[in-house]
């Protein structure tokens, strides 16, 4: 065992009830610690002397321990293994090893790091050079067909932890998306986030601690967008919405907040935004959990949203309420439209009126 720490006493019960027997540790410390859970502590130059099967238990990687087991004629997976180590990669080829990294696309130039069952695929036609991943601890990252990220961008898996890009998505913009501790993101096709050149500009797109982020087909965002989920909570962006720039969506508390009278945390039951089809949120806007903002409707600038609102409204204020009832929007922005034809299909109102 490569790491003298009590910690490590675990992996000692764990490999002995495989039948492998622990012959004692190799620790840079060996002259101060000399034993530990009554197993001797050794210099690495032992492994010199002597053939031993070495099971690298440090949590860091350390390229000077790879290096020396490989000087010695060590083999990794049938000598030693280092689950733990990071894998870097440079995208150009496949790759796959016993300790569950898994790389597939090849024929790119971009920056991967994998450790403990990292996954990544990504499709055909991408633009990923400025893209940096890191997947480790079960994670999984799938990045669809033609996907483009214009700018430097970082992705960070950790934990059990997925993230979905579906095909034809551009990110027009640094980017930040993080998914860690059992939480998905899924971002679906042909999603936009526009133009945001400068290191203020970058967009985040976050989740942790058993939560969800699900945004559909065809929707657009703008620069500098915030959107987090946090312990247990869900944020739902359907179809064809646009978002403009500096707009934050959280859902959850961020940290733990405790009833004294009810005596349990009011982050178990989890939190949830859920913005319907074809909403158009104005800039600054912020969107808190509680907020479910119906189909077709228009939120103002820099209003705050932490309630419920029905189809095809305008909402605007700190708190938001309607000002107006009855409206339809439509994307386009070059043509003065005046036929209710060309907003008929965004009139929610009647396809609940004839359910």
């Amino acid at each position: 065992m490569w790491g003298a720490h009590k910690k490590n006493d675990d992996i000692v019960h764990y490999l002995r009830d495989k039948g492998i027997e622990v012959c004692g540790y190799i620790d840079r410390l060996y002259k101060e610690i000399k034993e530990l859970n009554h197993l001797p502590v050794y210099e690495k130059d032992i492994l010199n002397d002597v053939k031993y099967s070495v099971f690298v238990a440090l949590e860091d990687t350390y390229p000077e321990v790879i290096e020396f087991l490989d000087k010695i004629g060590y083999r990794e997976f049938s000598d030693y293994w280092y689950p733990t180590r990071k894998i870097m990669l440079d995208g150009s080829k496949n790759y796959r090893d016993l300790y569950g990294n898994e790389y597939n696309g090849g024929n790119y130039k971009l920056s991967i790091e994998l450790f403990s069952g990292g996954k990544v695929t990504v499709g055909e036609g991408c633009e990923v050079s400025k893209l940096k991943i890191k997947a480790c601890q079960d994670s999984n990252l799938y990045i669809g067909d033609h996907v483009i990220f214009r700018y430097d961008a970082e992705i960070d898996l950790r934990d059990h932890s997925d993230l979905y890009i579906g095909n034809d998505c551009t990110f027009n913009s640094r980017t930040f998306v993080k998914s860690w501790l059992c939480s998905k993101i899924k971002i679906e096709n042909n999603f936009v986030m526009t133009n945001g050149k400068q290191e203020f500009d970058k967009g985040i797109i976050s989740a942790s601690l058993d939560s969800n982020i699900v945004i559909k087909d065809h929707v657009s965002i703008g620069r500098r967008i915030f959107i987090r989920a946090v312990q247990r909570s869900l944020i739902e962006i359907e179809e064809d919405c646009m978002l403009s720039g500096e707009i934050t969506i959280m859902s959850g508390n961020g940290h733990n907040l405790f009833s004294l009278d009810e005596s349990k945390n009011l982050n178990s039951e989890g939190k949830k935004v859920k913005i319907g089809e074809h909403v158009w949120v104005g800039r600054g806007a912020v969107l808190l959990h509680g907020c479910r903002v119906g189909a077709g409707s228009v939120i103002g600038m820099n209003s705050f949203v932490n309630n419920s609102f029905p189809q095809n409204c305008c909402i605007a204020g700190n708190p938001s309420k309607i000002v107006r009832k009855r409206i339809a929007w439509h994307r386009e922005s070059e043509r003065y439209l005046e036929s209710y034809y060309d907003f008929e299909k965004y009139n929610y109102l009647c396809t609940e009126d004839c359910l």
